[in-house]
């Protein structure tokens, strides 16, 4: 695992993007993704974004070249 400091931000994003974390005021939380629908009536209390889209591309063309690990 590897350690990261994050950064939250009060109140909702002004746009959802993949990568980000969202915390409710009830406690619970989502991770918006590609095909993430935001459905919840509760308020966004903080977010913050746990990979930028520069890195989650990286990681998606990593992800073509190997299957289980191997290289294809």
């Amino acid at each position: 695992m590897v350690p990261t400091i994050n950064r939250w931000v009060s109140g909702s994003p002004s746009a959802f993007k993949p990568g980000q974390f969202l915390l409710y005021e009830s406690g619970e939380y989502a991770l918006v993704g590609s095909n993430t629908a935001i459905t919840s009536t509760q308020k966004i209390v903080k977010h913050t974004t746990l990979i930028e889209a520069h890195e989650l591309d990286w990681l998606q063309s990593m992800a073509v070249d190997r299957s289980l690990g191997v290289l294809k």
